[in-house]
Formats: C-alpha cells, structure tokens, sequence
C-alpha cells in the first residue's frame, strides 16, 4: 500500500503502470467492503474510477432521500426560512455538509442554492445543491472525528489516498448536480 501511494513511485515511468493498477484494485476493494455501510459514498467513489466520467445530475433518489433526512440540510433550511419570513420570494446560496457519515463521504463543501416563494402560507422552495467531486484538501484526522477515532483516522487516510489516487490519474473528478423541491409550511420548525 506504501508503494502504491507513495508520490516518489508515481513519478518514474516504470512504475505508472503498477501503481495505477494496485491503486484501482485497492479503491475496488474498498467499495466491495464498505458499499452496504456507505452506498452513496461508494458509489461516487466507482463513478470516479472512470476514465472520463461525466458530470452527473439527480432529481430523485436515495441521495435527496439521504439529503432531507440530514440533520444539517433541516438546519439549514430552518435558518434560511427565519431569515427570510418576512419576504414573499427569496433566491439564497450558502454552504453546507452532513451529518451523515455516507452523505459526507460522498458530498463534502457542498454550495445550496434555494428560491423560496410563499403562496398560501406555505414557502415552496426549489434546491439546488452542486459540488466538485474532488479531493483537493489534505485532511488531518479531527476533520472526520465524530463519535469514532476509528473512523477519523479511515475518513482523513482515505481522502488522502485519493488525493494521491486524483493526481495518479486512478480517480477523476466531476460535478454534481442535484436538483429538487419541498414545501414547508411557514409555522412549521423541523
């Protein structure tokens, strides 16, 4: 495994071949035993191991599924309502990531966009979220720590493998999309 990402190694053109071949069959590897524990993050793990993947766009599914149950998104979407009670339509972009182990792994710095109209007392909010699907950031361990040193270290080693695995030219970076609506009543607080 030091071999395989080792940046001395991935520069001598003897080796290239080896190391991106070790390095694809240790993301595989990793998505056969996490895939039930962490289907999203895994997913977009697969999708990078493309030679040229394609930005990908969602409307529905798991993700926005995965999305409105996430403690932060419901967060989020509660401070932005407050700040904006008093107006009848509101267009707002703002940062945001998760609670959720699966939905971190696989959508880290997200940007969300929201345009809320209010008709009838009720805000109609159309949402957008997009994200880079990169690993440009070296990770230190406390940026994965929630309730597991275990999984703190494995959050930050794994980001920072793949770093290594982006610039090895093993995993590819693209865009996301995702794109849906939900109405919230005006007095309601979730």
């Amino acid at each position: 495994l030091l071999f395989a990402f080792s940046t001395y190694y991935r520069n001598k053109k003897y080796f290239g071949g080896v190391i991106a071949s070790i390095q694809y069959d240790f993301w595989k590897t990793v998505i056969e035993f996490e895939k039930f524990s962490y289907p999203l993050g895994t997913e977009f793990i697969e999708y990078s191991l493309q030679d040229n993947p394609e930005d990908r766009f969602f409307y529905k599914g798991k993700i926005i599924d995965e999305i409105e149950k996430d403690e932060n998104f419901k967060n989020k979407i509660n401070e932005i309502l407050e700040k904006n009670n008093n107006k009848r339509r509101f267009n707002i972009t703002d940062g945001l990531n998760y609670v959720s182990s699966d939905l971190f792994l696989a959508l880290n710095n997200t940007t969300i966009n929201v345009i809320g109209n209010k008709e009838e007392n009720i805000w109609k909010l159309d949402i957008t979220i997009t994200d880079r699907y990169d690993f440009t950031d070296f990770k230190e361990i406390n940026e994965y720590l929630d309730k597991s040193l275990i999984r703190g270290v494995l959050g930050s080693t794994a980001n920072n493998l793949a770093m290594i695995s982006v610039a090895s030219g093993v995993m590819h970076e693209y865009n996301v999309t995702i794109n849906f609506s939900i109405n919230k009543g005006c007095d309601e607080n979730e």
